[in-house]
């Protein structure tokens, strides 16, 4: 019986590395697309080692410490002059309040983010 295809001793040394250059890149396709759906996780500040610089300076700045302004004791005068204008109450606690939190906090209500306590 005839076969077109070519048997394993008719390769070539250039088509054999084709085949697993293609052979390669599928399993690059496959492995690549079973980790893109996977969902991210905050590392969050303590975690992060490789960023050092950019943690410095954001633990210098107010983003750091802004969870802190939705509690009374955290509130600067101009603070609870702001919230007054807002219509907000700048006797209430808002530390767990879910409207609030994704804008104070990093990853609030995400898989590995903020938890509050």
């Amino acid at each position: 019986m005839d076969c077109a295809c070519k048997r394993d001793s008719d390769l070539t040394p250039r088509s054999a590395v084709k085949f697993t250059v293609v052979v390669l890149a599928l399993a690059w396709v496959v492995l690549a697309s079973t980790h893109a759906h996977a969902e991210p996780a905050f590392t969050g500040v303590n975690g992060c080692r490789c960023h050092k610089p950019e943690i410095d300076d954001w633990l210098k700045s107010g983003h750091a410490n802004a969870i802190t302004k939705l509690t009374p004791a955290g509130r600067s005068k101009h603070d609870r002059h702001a919230m007054e204008n807002a219509k907000l109450d700048p006797a209430k606690d808002y530390s767990s309040d879910t409207k609030c939190l994704p804008c104070h906090t990093t990853g609030s209500l995400e898989s590995g983010g903020y938890e509050s306590a």
